[in-house]
């Protein structure tokens, strides 16, 4: 095929980028899980989130930091981190390492990473996965037993049923979970940083994921064994109306400005995409009424992706 006309097949194609993707987020998207946990001292459902940090080099490759807080957000903590293998997901548990002065949040290298999740394994093979992060040689088989093909919120994710023992002294405890592309498990999403096992199958829930600001899954049926129901939220978030956003001016000769209507303060995320679909340029918090400047882009068309909340707005910008 000659080339003028694969970069009009790659320029037409392009608009697909202002779908959700599938892939398990890394240091370049910001993802929120909301789950919930039942506390057998106060009787109650307690909600909790887990949010990815900062990408940070660990033990000579670059990780994701986990971050566990409470509903409001608040009070996190770092509980370990991960990374991207392929179609894997690796996790380390944090420790605090003895600087000579003071305690310092690290991982402790001497140990193998863990294998968080494989989301393309064969039906019926087995995977030694970490059990426990506070026993990083802990490890034990998951058996994949199913796969279907559902949509959460739209999008097209596997579902795998997968087959434990979270007890390996007692063989006869034979547990499911379910992992999700994109998402991790239907529990916390980092089980082996939190709690597997002792019933935390039973404590755990996971309720909503968020992915910039997007909601990407919602378990609408919580079938859950404690009285944790008034969590349940089966109506959809409805998103933000942007749709009279304004990019100006377009075509663009150094930089542009979105007029939003947003109060003074306020920010929106935004990805630039050339021709070929690279991501070029990306900020997670762009001031409103700011403008974005491209003067040392080459000329063509680019394709920009707005978000604000749970709403996402594309244009098509010519670069002269």
């Amino acid at each position: 095929m000659p080339f003028r006309y694969l970069g009009l097949l790659l320029i037409f194609a392009l608009p697909a980028h202002c779908n959700a993707q599938d892939f398990f987020p890394d240091g370049s998207q910001h993802q929120k899980w909301e789950y919930v946990v039942w506390n057998f001292f106060g009787g109650v459902c307690e909600r909790r989130i887990v949010v990815t940090g900062d990408s940070v080099a660990l033990c000579g490759k670059t990780y994701v930091e986990v971050l566990d807080c409470n509903g409001n957000e608040a009070n996190c903590y770092l509980s370990g981190y991960y990374r991207l293998q392929n179609d894997s997901v690796m996790v380390r548990s944090r420790v605090n390492v003895w600087s000579g002065n003071d305690y310092t949040t690290s991982a402790d290298c001497n140990q193998p990473e863990g294998l968080m999740y494989d989301f393309f394994v064969p039906t019926g093979d087995s995977l030694i996965c970490q059990l426990n992060s506070a026993k990083p040689g802990t490890t034990f088989n998951f058996r994949k037993l199913e796969e279907r093909i559902v949509y959460y919120e739209g999008i097209q994710r596997q579902k795998l049923t997968m087959s434990f023992r979270p007890y390996p002294a007692n063989p006869n405890a034979n547990y499911v979970m379910l992992w999700i592309s994109g998402i991790g498990s239907n529990i916390h999403p980092f089980y082996s940083l939190s709690c597997i096992g002792d019933a935390c199958e039973w404590e755990q829930q996971l309720t909503r994921v968020y992915r910039n600001g997007t909601l990407i899954y919602q378990d609408t049926l919580l079938d859950f064994s404690y009285s944790c129901n008034s969590w349940k939220d089966p109506t959809p978030i409805p998103p933000l109306d942007i749709s009279d956003w304004v990019l100006y001016p377009n075509p663009v000769a150094d930089y542009f400005t979105i007029k939003s209507g947003l109060p003074y303060g306020e920010t929106f995320g935004l990805e630039l995409y050339d021709p070929w679909g690279r991501l070029v340029l990306s900020e997670k918090e762009h001031p409103v009424m700011e403008g974005v400047f491209i003067n040392n882009l080459s000329p063509g068309v680019y394709y920009l992706r707005l978000r604000y909340g749970g709403a996402l707005r594309c244009f098509s910008l010519i670069k002269e």
